[in-house]
């Protein structure tokens, strides 16, 4: 509890802005609060890494200190061993690699992917390469890109293998 309340303060310090905006006070209220969420979380894992809330809000952590993306799939990992249908894991790693934070286009494509096609992973997971497409039209497409974008054969090869398997696991 105490590493969720942190980072919630941590990112509620930091505010919505982009990182230009962001004040040196605001900055530094915002690491502090993430060391303490990291430390908390920590020992919550030493504790009980049975927890599957634990890896997902490292994971958030990761997203706001940024110390790699190896330390990203430790957590998303350690999460999805703990539940293979973890749908909120993958939503965490698929923002993570969105290319306004530590990744791209074909990042988010390629671990969409990786969901589709993994024995392992079940329930609604299949469905994260739905949400990457849905995201890089949102966030990563000009206007001119977006009218002809879901028209793509491999965009819709992608999203007819994502309900597939979906429809197919469930």
């Amino acid at each position: 509890l105490k590493g969720e309340a942190y980072i919630k303060m941590a990112w509620d310090a930091r505010g919505n802005g982009y990182a230009n905006s962001v004040s040196k006070e605001q900055w530094k209220t915002f690491a502090k609060d993430l060391s303490i969420a990291e430390k908390s979380l920590e020992r919550a894992w030493k504790l009980n890494p049975a927890d599957p809330r634990i890896p997902y809000e490292m994971m958030s952590v990761e997203l706001g200190q940024g110390q790699g993306r190896d330390r990203m799939e430790l957590w998303f990992n350690r999460a999805m061993q703990l539940n293979p249908n973890d749908y909120e894991a993958c939503s965490a790693k698929l923002y993570y690699l969105e290319p306004k934070w530590y990744g791209s286009t074909n990042d988010m494509l390629d671990f969409g992917r990786e969901c589709v096609q993994s024995a392992n992973w079940g329930g609604r997971v299949p469905l994260i390469l739905v949400s990457a497409h849905y995201n890089i039209y949102n966030e990563y497409l000009a206007s001119s890109e977006r009218r002809n974008y879901w028209k793509q054969p491999a965009v819709w090869a992608d999203i007819q293998s994502a309900y597939e398997k979906f429809f197919q696991i469930n």
